[in-house]
């Protein structure tokens, strides 16, 4: 499932609908995108911040099971990559659902 996330993750990329790094991230939540993601071994500052970014602009929050680097790849990044934004609403409301299906079946697994 995590292949499907990040190749849509590539796909916004590619698309100009991606902000990816926690400062540019942070700063699309504040000018309205509706989804912001991080990734499994964001630091805590970093996390916080930019949940604490997405409940004041009121802007989706997810945390995906993928390390930074693999993040940073999947956008076709050599350096990793902890903090995106998604800036196009069917973009992230498709990345939320599978999102979250990912999360619901990891859950059954355990």
């Amino acid at each position: 499932m995590n292949d499907r996330i990040l190749g849509l993750l590539g796909l916004c990329y590619k698309a100009g609908k991606l902000s990816f790094g926690a400062n540019l991230a942070c700063e699309a939540v504040s000018r309205g995108a509706p989804l912001a993601i991080v990734s499994s071994d964001v630091s805590s500052n970093t996390e916080k911040r930019v949940r604490d970014k997405c409940a004041f602009y009121g802007c989706m929050f997810r945390k995906v099971s993928c390390t930074s680097s693999a993040l940073g790849h999947a956008i076709g990044k050599e350096s990793a990559v902890a903090a995106v934004a998604v800036t196009d609403g069917g973009l992230s409301g498709r990345l939320i659902e599978l999102i979250d299906l990912a999360e619901k079946s990891e859950n059954t697994n355990l």
